[in-house]
């Protein structure tokens, strides 16, 4: 049994392969004991399906954390939303009524959820190996940018524990250690990807992107495929994953960092420390 099992998710493999490759180059680079999560399903997503049928959420978020039992010892995930559904399902399932109906649930498909399950958001994953990192980062990434935290990294705050909901900055020496220079903003509103209305996601998304311009950033670094969608769908900013900046600070190929499959076209200038 692996130590961490990678939950990819959704909406990663179908639109943001670069955000895999990247977080999968890092894994490899720090000899990771980590495995595929095999058999699971969407987590379900905490917004837009959770408000449709909680007790379905619950119980297929449920389903997904006992098959991962079986696989790994922590659950490893690259999407902020699949970070919230099983960080918050786990906190519902210590409820002993709560997990007998679940589990009767569960019994019809021959499964039990017991427990014991640890789920951590790979951004978290960075944020605890930063001294390994830092051993191996080849060069220096040149670029002011704006670090977006997003809303389900942080919320709600007696799971998530971030070091501030207003202007958190517990990721902020990831981002440092590869050389960016981070500019001083409210990096914890919403993106609006969670909304039902078209025009209130769009207005959302449109006020971060412009707050992080007149913060004076040249890009928007993000820890959400969502987000990742809400604000590169803007047009006026590059948005990063913030495993891709990692990943080209540690020498990734270009391939790997996948900047090519970017709507909002940019570069990552890498400093050689060697030449620097």
């Amino acid at each position: 049994m692996s130590e961490f099992l990678l939950y990819t998710g959704c909406l990663i493999p179908a639109r943001f392969p670069q955000a895999e490759s990247s977080a999968r180059f890092i894994l490899e680079s720090l000899k990771t004991d980590v495995a595929d999560a095999e058999g699971l399903s969407c987590c379900p997503d905490p917004v837009m399906f959770r408000s449709a049928s909680e007790d379905d959420w619950l119980t297929i978020a449920a389903a997904n954390l006992a098959k991962a039992a079986t696989q790994g010892n922590k659950l490893l995930t690259l999407c902020s939303g699949c970070y919230e559904t099983f960080v918050d399902a786990r906190s519902r399932l210590e409820d002993a009524d709560v997990r007998a109906q679940v589990n009767r649930r569960l019994a019809k498909a021959g499964l039990h959820y017991n427990g014991g399950m640890e789920v951590v958001h790979f951004a978290r994953f960075l944020e605890q190996n930063i001294d390994a990192i830092k051993e191996r980062i080849k060069g220096e990434v040149l670029l002011r940018a704006a670090l977006f935290y997003g809303c389900h990294i942080l919320k709600p705050f007696r799971l998530m524990k971030p070091d501030s909901l207003r202007f958190p900055r517990f990721l902020h020496p990831v981002a440092e250690v590869c050389g960016v220079e981070l500019v001083e903003w409210d990096g914890s509103r919403c993106c609006g990807m969670g909304s039902f209305e078209a025009d209130v996601s769009r207005a959302l998304s449109e006020s971060v992107v412009r707050a992080a311009k007149e913060a004076g950033a040249e890009a928007v670094i993000v820890v959400c495929p969502f987000c990742f969608a809400g604000l590169e769908g803007v047009g006026q900013l590059p948005v990063l994953f913030l495993q891709q900046v990692v990943a080209a600070a540690m020498g990734a190929p270009k391939d790997v960092v996948g900047l090519a499959l970017h709507r909002v076209k940019t570069e990552i200038e890498v400093r050689d420390h060697v030449s620097a």
